[in-house]
């Protein structure tokens, strides 16, 4: 069996990292187990997206990250948001969904991250990871 480890918050706002067991034949659909995840540095969006977002939305944002097959919802592709936006990268928007504001009609699978960040630090810590985070997916943007 393959092991996989997908970053996502519970409702009760605990950092947890879930792993995929799949079948080696691909037929099972692969399921979540709940495990503790590390603590990152809350100074590098590359690094938080590696450890909270890479395993759904894959290491480049496309969307086809190992434990997206888990997922309800397929994992958008985060480089075509600007896209997707007229050309403009909606900040606002993006940093609604990494909060996990729950007026986000598409939100399923996608964890509210502000309370995992508040939980790693203060607000202000909590606040600055998330800006972070999202000017990490504004740079995945394609030109």
């Amino acid at each position: 069996m393959l092991r996989h480890v997908l970053s996502f918050a519970t409702a009760a706002s605990l950092l947890t990292a879930a792993s995929i067991s799949v079948a080696a034949s691909g037929q099972a659909k692969p399921r979540l187990k709940v495990e503790p995840a590390p603590y990152t540095s809350p100074t590098s969006g590359p690094v938080m997206f590696t450890a909270y977002c890479a395993d759904c939305h894959g290491p480049e944002g496309k969307g086809n990250g190992h434990a997206a097959p888990a997922l309800r919802t397929s994992p958008p592709d985060l480089t075509r948001i600007a896209a997707s936006n007229g050309g403009s990268f909606p900040e606002l928007k993006v940093v609604s969904a990494i909060e996990g504001h729950p007026n986000l009609a598409d939100r399923t699978d996608m964890p509210a991250w502000s309370r995992v960040f508040r939980g790693l630090g203060d607000n202000q810590e909590a606040v600055i990871r998330t800006h972070l985070l999202m000017d990490y997916v504004a740079s995945l943007q394609v030109k």
